[in-house]
């Protein structure tokens, strides 16, 4: 199903306490865990910009439904909001599929985080973040570029985290990734503890914090 070329914003559910015996904590926290471990099924997601002004939707690969195999690949499109409330399509995008993505006042700029790193160790194809421009890729880099020790990495069942605010316990935190519109960067901490700066809009890395080298 193609895109519409209006878009109407859907409000997010609220999630609620929850309290029990400590029974039941036991069975909680082991279904929390489970939990952790389950992939994120992809779906389609509305990413939009620290203002509300532009908003990036995508949908998720296609699959077939008899051999699971894909028959599209993901793609999205960059609205904008109009004065009469509704929305107006800019770009569009193909070929890739984010479950965590940030998008900047401009729109022009999408950073989109690496899929689910299958495996108990860094592979050398695992990409870790991609920046696009326009709608068009213009860098991404490899989780063994920023991981300078891969024996950081926290293994669990069926993946691993490298990410510092994966393992941090919280969301949304200071080790969370972030865009910031006021100085144009993108910032990002690694399990190993090494805070990445990246300029919008050209992807490229601004500074370390330890100082470290990437080689591409």
């Amino acid at each position: 199903m193609p895109f519409p070329d209006r878009l109407t914003p859907t409000p997010l559910s609220a999630r609620h306490p929850w309290r029990g015996s400590f029974a039941a904590l036991l069975i909680g926290m082991w279904a929390g865990l489970a939990a952790a471990d389950q992939e994120r099924m992809p779906a389609p997601r509305v990413f939009a910009a620290s203002d509300g002004a532009v908003a990036f939707a995508m949908l998720p690969p296609a699959l077939d439904a008899r051999t699971q195999r894909v028959v599209r690949e993901g793609r999205g499109v960059l609205y904008d909001l109009r004065a009469d409330g509704s929305w107006r399509a800019r770009y569009r995008t193909q070929g890739w599929y984010a479950s965590e993505l940030f998008v900047s006042a401009d729109g022009r700029t999408l950073v989109r985080l690496g899929p689910w790193q299958r495996g108990k160790a860094i592979a050398p194809d695992h990409l870790a973040l991609a920046f696009h421009r326009d709608g068009k890729l213009l860098r991404q880099y490899r989780v063994a570029e920023l991981v300078k020790d891969p024996t950081a990495v926290r293994a669990t069942v069926s993946h691993y985290f490298w990410r510092l605010d994966e393992v941090s316990g919280e969301e949304g935190g200071v080790d969370a990734p972030r865009l910031s519109d006021v100085d144009g960067t993108f910032t990002l901490k690694t399990i190993d503890g090494i805070e990445y700066v990246f300029g919008l809009e050209d992807g490229a890395i601004r500074r370390t914090d330890p100082p470290v080298i990437v080689r591409r």
